[in-house]
């Protein structure tokens, strides 16, 4: 049987999505893997051949206009309201660079800190382990993951490090799901097509490979999970943060043509300018 479960707190509709499940499973807790491509545009699947995305698309359901991400289309803002079901006002994350003044400090994607995180939201791999002691969870990457919320971190997570292979990615997470004391429920984060599209564009026509590419490391995945005898008991779903749009030259702001560039703080400028007035100097 093939079906899918879609909470209405869940901000951002699912891109692809599939659930694999059985009458039996090999435990009475439901396995359930989170995979998220970065950056990943609703038309990309047209792009290219795309036969184990198609796989999934055949046994399961998607969200075939794409997806409805949050305001700002980042990256953290955007995967942080996928785990909370809270609007990036609410759970704190409104950016990949941020400053706060209350703090006096400036959040980048680096910063474990947990205050910048346990700031009222409880990312879905908290509130899974709240539940009781045999509930465990494991996060490849996903932002936020290896930061503490209301005391608690994941079972198992990792450091985020950009040249940890991607294969190396879906064995450690596959692993996480058949050792010892093994998770029920894993995140799994991926920075492609996101580089790739800001680098060269989303219409370019390398970003085909890209998506090739995706295509395969999601057979590896399926692959995995069926030599370790997981596929028949573990729900997937497939998604994104946000999609990816070309900037026509005449839509670029230059703050300087209109507000003094000494006024000013700037901490990030992409897609929006996030800017901090400088206090008024008096004259004497």
């Amino acid at each position: 049987m093939y079906f899918l479960f879609v909470r209405e707190a869940l901000l951002c509709l699912m891109l692809v999505s599939c659930v694999l499940t059985l009458a039996k499973t090999r435990s009475s807790k439901p396995l359930v893997l989170l995979v998220s491509f970065d950056g990943f545009r609703w038309d990309y699947l047209k792009r290219t051949d795309t036969p184990n995305f198609d796989r999934i698309l055949k046994s399961g359901v998607t969200a075939r206009k794409g997806i409805k991400n949050i305001f700002i289309t980042k990256t953290f803002p955007n995967h942080y309201s996928i785990v909370t079901g809270l609007y990036a006002e609410s759970h704190g994350i409104v950016g990949n660079v941020m400053f706060d003044p209350v703090f006096n400090e400036t959040f980048t994607v680096q910063d474990r800190d947990s205050k910048w995180f346990d700031n009222g939201g409880e990312p879905i791999w908290v509130t899974n382990q709240r539940q009781d002691t045999t509930r465990r969870s494991g996060v490849m990457f996903w932002p936020g993951g290896s930061s503490s919320v209301k005391g608690i971190l994941p079972y198992k997570y990792k450091l985020y490090d950009e040249k940890f292979p991607n294969k190396s990615r879906i064995d450690t997470v596959v692993s996480w799901f058949t050792d010892d004391y093994p998770v029920n429920l894993g995140l799994l984060y991926f920075s492609e097509p996101d580089e790739m599209g800001h680098h060269l564009g989303p219409t370019a026509p390398y970003i085909s490979e890209t998506i090739k590419a995706l295509d395969g490391l999601v057979g590896y995945l399926l692959q995995k999970l069926t030599d370790a005898g997981l596929i028949n008991d573990i729900n997937i779903i497939i998604t994104s943060d946000h999609g990816m749009a070309s900037t026509p030259q005449d839509k670029i702001i230059n703050l300087d043509n209109y507000i003094d560039p000494t006024s000013y703080r700037i901490f990030t400028s992409n897609p929006v300018g996030n800017i901090l007035p400088n206090p008024v100097q008096k004259e004497l």
